[in-house]
């Protein structure tokens, strides 16, 4: 962590991160995450008989593995939905039902954000622990944003739980 000694100052995206980072540089500072004006919620999208799910939690390779039995349970079940899979071929591949995983690589925050607009519900699985606990509610201010209801573990979101 030296060259967070060496900074003048440091910018946190949440405030469990700011006071991680303050250990090594007491000039530190935290600005939330956010995303722009949240829009009505198009329910619309989820009147529709296919449903898409949105896995775009990067380096999360252990939760996406304990993820893909269920998942692909669940595909297997029920033919009309789609898993919409950003940035980890590897799960997609796992998953092994070509016709219902649409694997994309990683994307430009405008494609991401056009690509979430389009699913119905965002998988946001969080394992408990301290790098989880110092991240922000960003992916689901996101997925909210988007009209896209949120499946998530509690470490990070029970501030927006309800």
């Amino acid at each position: 962590m030296a060259p967070l000694v060496a900074c003048h100052a440091i910018h946190g995206s949440s405030a469990a991160l700011a006071s991680e980072m303050r250990k090594w540089n007491p000039l530190t500072i935290c600005f939330e995450n956010g995303v722009n004006n949240l829009t009505n919620l198009k329910e619309d999208k989820h009147q529709s008989d296919l449903t898409r799910i949105f896995i775009g939690n990067q380096n999360r390779k252990t939760e996406h593995s304990q993820i893909v039995n269920p998942l692909k349970s669940w595909l297997e079940n029920d033919r009309k939905i789609t898993a919409v899979i950003i940035g980890d071929s590897e799960l997609a591949n796992k998953i092994e039902i070509p016709n219902q995983v649409e694997s994309l690589p990683l994307l430009d925050y405008q494609t991401y954000r056009n690509v979430l607009k389009t699913c119905h519900i965002a998988l946001l699985p969080l394992q408990k622990g301290n790098p989880e606990r110092c991240k922000t509610v960003i992916k689901w201010a996101e997925a909210t944003a988007e009209s896209v209801a949120v499946v998530a573990g509690p470490e990070l979101y029970p501030s927006v739980q309800n």
